[in-house]
């Protein structure tokens, strides 16, 4: 029997585990038809909020082909639609309505799960069609690979792209993330070079779910952390933000040929790399030029 741990780190109970795995009624609890109906609404909700919703078309970077890739920019209107709909229920309704998402979370991660495992399916198929534009790291010949890594480099329906939609609106606007600097991603190397498989199509899933497992945690477990430990994790998690955000902003301009603060970057193999927080280190490897 697993010793109990206060919760954290979780009890491992081998045996429970291996009984629940080869129990057909665990694995038929897995399925919520409420929860995917709910999670098939929500994900319309971002597909039409995507066309309809006015945002401004960004240029990508050239591909291979020469071609540049257009994105309409209007996540953050789009987050802000969803929370006003989450206010106006609240204040008709109450909270309650909201913990929907609590009482049926298993359902609704097992629903964003299969719209995962179904959109990679269908663009690895899909991704054999004449005059495909393949990933290099993805074409590899190898299916199980390729499959998760992505085959076809900017797989699209029209002018929809699948790839930066997913990056950004199902699963960072479910996790009430605002990226408000949208652009930004399209010179990201999940953009320009990785394919679209079922690595990319999964963060419609981990990024709501795993990044939430804390408050779920805290459910179940609860803490009063007082005022000034509330404090210093916020001022944390800011500081991480504006690192992330800042780091790939630099990034971002250097690699559209502007560097406005004169940074220092280092010559790989594949290229230039910099930004402020690396040119504030010491590279272990290649050369720093001004």
């Amino acid at each position: 029997m697993a010793r109990p741990t206060g919760g954290c780190p979780p009890a491992f109970d081998a045996t429970a585990v291996s009984t629940a795995l080869s129990s057909w009624a665990w694995w038929k609890g897995l399925w919520d038809t409420e929860a995917a109906l709910a999670y098939l609404t929500w994900y319309a909700y971002v597909v039409v909020a995507w066309l309809l919703l006015p945002g401004e078309w960004i240029e990508g970077t050239v591909m291979r082909d020469g071609r540049r890739k257009k994105y309409k920019i209007n996540a953050f209107p789009t987050a802000l639609l969803a929370l006003g709909i989450a206010v106006g229920i609240v204040y008709q309704k109450g909270p309650e309505p909201l913990t929907f998402v609590y009482t049926h979370w298993v359902g609704l991660l097992t629903a964003s799960t299969i719209m995962s495992l179904v959109q990679a399916f269908v663009c690895y198929v899909a991704s054999f069609r004449e005059g495909a534009l393949l990933a290099l790291g993805g074409n590899t010949g190898s299916h199980i690979y390729d499959f998760f890594i992505g085959r076809e480099l900017n797989p699209s329906i029209g002018s929809f792209d699948l790839k930066s939609f997913n990056e950004i609106r199902p699963g960072l606007i479910f996790w009430i993330v605002l990226n408000i600097g949208v652009p930004a991603l399209l010179t990201t190397m999940d953009i320009t070079t990785d394919g679209f498989g079922f690595m990319l199509a999964c963060a419609i899933t981990w990024v709501p779910f795993t990044y939430t497992v804390q408050a779920r945690y805290l459910v179940f477990n609860q803490v009063e952390l007082g005022p000034v430990y509330t404090a210093l994790i916020i001022g944390v998690n800011l500081l991480g933000y504006y690192i992330f955000r800042t780091a790939n902003g630099e990034k971002n301009d250097f690699r559209n040929g502007k560097n406005p603060k004169n940074l220092q970057y280092m010559t790989t193999e594949s290229g230039r790399v910099t930004c402020l927080w690396l040119s504030r280190g010491r590279f272990q490897r290649g050369s720093i030029r001004p």
